[in-house]
């Protein structure tokens, strides 16, 4: 008996809409999404073409080809819904600036497009072209919904479970972990809740943290950085890993025949010099690894000529070398050996440091590079800085450039560390004051201005209470007046001009001498003409003059608050 079997699965397949998306917000197509039906086909391409599809022409003749994901069963996207066996797919092209696809939103291309989908099964026979020449809306570009739930086990050991929704095949995620390290996962076909088929995955992770910290953890679609959901997880402190114990306790480097009365840090003549490592307990290992200035130790590199077990034999020159070795893969030791004659000792003198430039505004910068000075200063080995506002840096030059939070004076420091071949001193210091540029003469001229024209409007104040004459209190009512209208257009002008614009710690200085001499005003004035009608004005002078010292000393300022014999103006250039 011959059986006869016939297939009744065809492929079909069909574009139902072309959808441009705007996903910088210019209003302009920035991608061209194909989206269509397909039933019985696991696989589709879709191609573009720069004209209509030719008949029968192969998806190779595109000028750019997709491959198209094909959502779950059921799931619908961008208004196009499947019906019977039908699955949605959906073919994403990214467009250039220059690509003739480009436009405005709702504009037709120049010429007609052509796209092409086709069954990677059977290319020839199951086959859906599409010819755009409409007007079309470009939509928003759309992230999926991403949801994350973390579990935290005693150990450290975080479980993380990622929901996204909807889901389309191919979809992964970027797990940031927030401690450094970051993951790529896949995400598999979930549940469908509402219509809407769900995409599920779990990752775990081991935090390494020795005390009790809060992980920022970020979890991003792969190739769209922007659609992201981040949460914040408690991780509690971590016990450290145990550790084998390490069978060496002590390695001791010493050199074999050293000179007569050497000892440890003194010069050594050029020559050949053979390193002996001692472990305690003796013989606990046979294991051991050296280094030759950082390096790993191998023979005709760096002045090695031997390693033998625990021997090693360098030959020196006019340089020093730096040998260290690991016993065991836990305990280590160092030698340093220095030539004679060869020495470079640097002296560091001073520290030098610009000006942080206020004027012209569009080159005002509060990041100044500090230079240490003084002679072969290449031949130490660290600077450690200290710029005076908390932040510390390390460099191997004598140079460092630092950005300070705002326009101000600092007390800047370098520690110079030497060669210990040269002796003591080992460190040496060096300090200097980073501070705003003088202002120019013109901006001097406005801060006096304004000081003595508020000074004036002060010490007015008293004298008018105390003045029983009313032609007198009078004319000196008009004189305040004169003196408020110049110094509100002193200070405005001073405030506002911004090479003129003080420091916070200039303009508190200033205030507080004004203050300091307008309590002298009241003073002699209350002692001279027997006022009692200037003790208010006095002790609310000595009210704001507090305040203003309290304001000085909370900023920092440097110097502090002036006497009333210190002129507090800057210099002026």
């Amino acid at each position: 008996m011959i059986n006869f079997y016939k297939d009744y699965h065809m492929c079909e397949i069909e574009i139902r809409a072309l959808v441009p998306v705007d996903t910088s917000g210019d209003g302009e197509r920035d991608q061209i999404i194909i989206v269509g039906v397909v039933e019985d086909c696991t696989a589709v391409s879709v191609g573009i073409f720069n004209a209509p599809v030719p008949p029968g022409a192969p998806i190779s003749a595109a000028g750019a080809v997709k491959q198209a994901t094909i959502l779950g069963t059921g799931v619908s996207a961008h208004g196009v819904s499947p019906t019977g066996n039908e699955r949605v797919f959906t073919a994403t092209f990214t467009l250039g600036d220059t690509t003739i696809f480009k436009g405005g939103c709702n504009e037709p291309p120049t010429s007609p497009i052509g796209f092409l989908a086709v069954c990677e099964r059977d290319p020839a026979t199951c086959r859906d072209d599409f010819l755009w020449d409409q007007l079309i809306d470009c939509e928003e570009g759309e992230c999926p919904d991403i949801s994350i739930d973390a579990d935290v086990s005693d150990q450290c050991n975080v479980s993380l479970s990622i929901i996204v929704a909807p889901f389309v095949q191919g979809l992964s995620t970027e797990v940031d972990f927030g401690d450094g390290t970051s993951e790529t996962v896949a995400i598999q076909e979930g549940p469908t809740v509402a219509g809407v088929a769900l995409g599920q995955a779990a990752v775990t992770h081991n935090y390494d943290a020795p005390t009790a910290t809060t992980f920022q953890v970020v979890v991003s679609i792969s190739d769209q950085p922007e659609c992201s959901e981040v949460i914040d997880i408690p991780v509690p402190a971590c016990p450290p890993a145990p550790t084998p114990p390490c069978p060496v306790t002590q390695v001791q480097l010493a050199l074999e025949n050293p000179p007569p009365n050497f000892r440890e840090g003194d010069c050594l003549p050029p020559g050949s010099y053979t390193i002996v490592a001692t472990v305690v307990p003796a013989g606990a290992t046979n294991t051991f690894i050296w280094s030759v200035d950082g390096i790993q130790a191998v023979v005709g590199e760096r002045g090695v000529t031997a390693i033998s077990g625990n021997r090693l034999t360098v030959q020196l020159s006019d340089s020093s070398l730096s040998v260290s070795v690991i016993a065991a893969g836990c305990a280590s030791d160092g030698i340093d050996l220095h030539p004679c004659g060869g020495d470079c000792c640097p002296e560091l003198e001073g520290l030098a440091a610009p000006c942080m430039v206020r004027c012209p505004p569009e080159a005002a910068s509060t990041t100044a590079t500090l230079t240490a000075t003084g002679t072969d200063l290449d031949c130490a080995e660290t600077f450690s800085w200290d710029f005076g506002d908390g932040a510390t840096s390390e460099t191997i030059q004598p140079t460092a450039t630092h950005t300070y939070p705002r326009r101000d004076r600092f007390e800047a420091s370098v520690t110079m560390v030497r060669p210990r071949q040269c002796g003591r001193p080992r460190t040496q210091r060096a300090t200097t004051t980073v501070e705003p540029c003088p202002p120019p003469c013109y901006c001097n001229f406005l801060a006096i201005a304004t000081a003595f024209l508020l000074l004036a409007f002060l010490s007015l104040m008293p004298i008018i209470a105390c003045t029983a004459d009313p032609g007198t209190k009078q004319f000196l009512l008009i004189v305040m007046l004169v003196v408020v209208v110049l110094l509100a257009i002193a200070w405005l002008l001073w405030l506002l001009d911004p090479c003129c614009k003080p420091t916070p710690c200039e303009h508190l200085r200033i205030l507080f001498w004004v203050f300091s001499w307008a309590l002298v005003v009241v003073g002699l004035l209350a002692i001279m003409q027997f006022c009692v009608s200037a003790l208010p004005f006095g002790l609310f002078y000595v009210i704001i003059q507090q305040v203003l010292l309290g304001l000085i000393n909370d900023q920092g300022c440097d110097p502090g608050a002036p006497s009333i014999f210190t002129w507090p103006f800057p210099a002026c250039r």
